[in-house]
């Protein structure tokens, strides 16, 4: 009788099946979260299911429902207050516009979410918007900007000593070298 830690469980099961690779399953389970954030009018956590929501759709190519969801949890995160979910958001929007080739739009939403990254001081979030920004300018043929981008990644990553960012870092160094 706890729907807030329902709608949680809800949520995990979600990510760990989405991380898993099984989208089907990522969708019932954060579609019940989300059934339960609405009841519960709780925003911050209702706007980070949305944001799941969204990853999963434009991994499915479902990518109108998937910018209906990143839009609605940008919207939920703002209400909130919550900068965290805020930074994923627009980090999760920024690769939708990335893959739909509106670079421009894209740059501007990973810009965004590393704005909100930083004043929420999610390490990971600004690391990833970095990354991201680096390789939208490589992706523009703009390659001594994306250098630039990706070695402050690459910096800030290091600082907080996390080898998942690094790796993901040098990910995206590689093809720019193999780019050059």
């Amino acid at each position: 009788d706890d729907a807030y830690n329902v709608a949680l469980i809800h949520h995990y099961m979600g990510l760990s099946q989405e991380l898993a690779g099984k989208l089907y399953g990522a969708l019932a389970h954060y579609e019940d979260s989300l059934v339960c954030w609405q009841e519960l009018g709780s925003l911050g956590p209702w706007s980070n299911t949305l944001n799941g929501l969204g990853v999963v759709y434009h991994s499915q190519g479902r990518y109108d429902d998937a910018l209906r969801a990143l839009t609605e949890a940008l919207a939920k995160a703002g209400q909130a207050g919550n900068l965290r979910v805020e930074a994923f958001a627009w980090a999760s929007l920024g690769d939708l516009r990335r893959d739909l080739g509106a670079d421009e739009q894209a740059r501007q939403a990973y810009n965004e979410g590393l704005r909100a990254g930083a004043r929420a001081g999610e390490g990971f979030a600004v690391t990833y918007s970095l990354d991201a920004l680096g390789n939208v300018a490589r992706l523009q043929g703009n390659l001594d900007q994306a250098r630039k981008w990706l070695l402050e990644a690459m910096a800030h990553a290091e600082k907080h000593g996390s080898d998942y960012e690094t790796g993901l870092c040098d990910t995206s160094l590689g093809i720019l070298a193999g780019e050059e």
